[in-house]
């Protein structure tokens, strides 16, 4: 089933040449760049924000075996709704659709300030995603509309230093609310931002009538909507009951037939949402296929890294975040560079130079498991700082470099299209990283806290320290991330709970490295040269 969205076009209505219609106007352009300035910053700020806080959330909630899932609901559907606003973009125009997907954002935010417990809060995360799938995709759009080649390489360092400045300020905004406040701010916080941002957009963005017919792929975008998702949670289940359970098997099963479903039906549909003949361009294909891979890293360095900081090793909110905050340095630095050293090098030099640094910052991640490291608080702190910095770097120059030279080769009628592809792929990797890394996570972690050793140790925690309807087998690590019952473990239970959890984070590490080393082999396809489509 296709829904036709398209409207007739006013036979009165003069026409409007292909020059006209390829561009999108800004009325008042520092006004518009101060609205693209805030949806960045609002990205940017919900990501560190929230991630700071997750650690504290799920102790307070109790629900560390779902800790995945709030990360994977929020970028599943952020992720699977965006080929479908790029294609919308495309049809309709850039503003009408990111004013949708702007309310739908800031609804979803007020929703998880309300969320009452850790189902809840998966439940707004994914309408919340909904939202941001039109926010970041189609500002990127705009940016490559309004700006020529030279100029949106600079545009994507100030975006990228914007991003930067919130990210750094994100993780300490994040820990000082949960920290001194409630943790439901955190949330709210995407209100203001998100309301000022759309309204700028709404007066101040021109764009000339846009007649274009088409058919928005809806059973394309409910099938792999929830066969991925169905493939989320059954990752998540089986690290946590069981691989060769029958409701284990049958949700495997479902989810791969779901995913056929949607191949068939985006080969028949006449405007699917992620269209493989675009897919099947070398240099979008493997720009996708590269940014699917790192974005399970970036995931997994964003929302792993604060477990350890504060759950393993006895941190603040506030000091977790700062911890991954020179990522969001290291980022912005390369991006804002990255356009003089494209002219020079060229896109396919830096783009896989990029992931060779991050596969170095990952290898610093891996070496927080060495003793001599693990064992001094300073030294684990300055190396998990560089590796976030080193990784940054490496997605600025990766990420920007591939990201220019797609929307370069793709006319405007397919920009949004192209853009929204690449940025499909990489927030899938977000979240199959996610939920990859969690089971890895959790399995690990499970079979440790099940040895007699860890359970004679277990039964010393305090009862009322155990949040009511915790998980059995992971709910004692909960009390590492909740301040008010940290302090009150006997010092032995919580060494033996912190050592466990570090050990299961050593092989989420691990699996980054993996994913870095195997975008680097991917991105060697890419073109050698990138010829622009204007």
């Amino acid at each position: 089933m296709d829904l036709d969205v398209a409207e007739k076009t006013d036979e009165a209505e003069p026409a409007i040449s292909p020059s006209q219609r390829s561009r999108t106007v800004a009325l008042n352009k520092p006004l518009i760049i101060t609205a693209l300035i805030l949806a960045t910053a609002l990205s940017a700020l919900d990501g560190t924000v929230v991630a700071t806080a997750l650690p504290t959330i799920v102790g307070v909630l109790g629900g560390l075996p779902l800790y995945s899932l709030v990360v994977s609901a929020y970028l599943l559907t952020s992720t699977t709704t965006v080929p479908i606003y790029g294609k919308l973009a495309d049809m309709y125009g850039r503003k009408p659709i990111f004013m949708v997907g702007s309310g739908i954002f800031i609804l979803g935010s007020a929703l998880c300030g309300l969320a009452w417990d850790m189902p809840s809060l998966i439940g707004f995360r994914a309408l919340q995603g909904i939202g941001a799938g039109a926010v970041m995709p189609i500002s990127l759009t705009i940016i490559g509309d309004l700006f020529a080649l030279e100029e949106r390489a600079k545009m994507q360092g100030v975006f990228g230093a914007v991003w930067g400045v919130s990210s750094v300020v994100g993780p300490l905004i994040g820990g000082a609310i949960v920290q001194f406040a409630d943790w439901r701010w955190v949330f709210f916080l995407n209100v203001p931002v998100g309301v000022v941002s759309s309204l700028l957009f709404f007066f101040y963005l021109s764009e000339p009538p846009i007649h274009t017919r088409g058919r928005v792929d809806v059973l394309g975008g409910l099938t792999l909507t929830a066969g991925v998702g169905l493939a989320l949670v059954a990752l998540q289940g089986g690290a946590h009951g069981g691989w060769l359970t029958p409701q284990e098997l049958a949700m495997w099963g479902g989810a791969i037939a779901l995913l056929a479903l949607f191949v068939l039906f985006e080969r028949r549909a006449s405007s699917p949402i992620l269209a493989f003949s675009l897919l099947g361009q070398p240099l979008l294909l493997v720009s996708c296929l590269a940014g699917l891979l790192a974005g399970g890293v970036l995931v997994g360095l964003g929302a792993y890294t604060p477990l350890i900081a504060q759950g393993a090793w006895g941190g603040t909110p506030i000091e977790a975040g700062l911890i991954v905050a020179p990522l969001s340095i290291g980022w912005p630095l390369a991006s804002s560079q990255s356009g003089k050293l494209i002219r020079r090098f060229g896109y396919r030099t830096i783009a896989i130079a990029g992931l060779f640094v991050l596969i170095a910052g990952c290898l610093l991640m891996v070496s927080v498991g060495l003793d001599a490291v693990a064992q001094d608080g300073v030294l684990r702190a300055v190396v998990v700082g560089t590796a976030s910095f080193v990784c940054g770097a490496g997605f600025g120059m990766n990420m920007t470099s591939t990201l220019i030279a797609v929307q370069e080769a793709a006319p405007w009628s397919q920009r949004g299209s192209s853009t929204a592809a690449v940025q499909f792929f990489r927030n899938m990797g977000n979240a199959a990283g996610a939920a990859i890394l969690g089971a890895v996570m959790t399995t690990v972690l499970a079979s440790r806290l099940a040895t007699d050793r860890m359970q004679a140790i277990i039964q010393t925690i305090p009862t009322d320290a155990l949040k009511a309807g915790a998980d059995p087998a992971l709910g004692p690590v909960n009390t590492l991330f909740d301040l008010t019952t940290r302090d009150r473990l006997p010092a032995p239970t919580r060494l033996a709970l912190e050592e466990a959890l570090a050990g299961s984070l050593w092989w989420v590490f691990l699996g980054m490295l993996i994913l870095a080393i195997m975008a680097a082999i991917v991105i060697q396809r890419f073109p050698h040269t990138v010829t622009s489509a204007e």
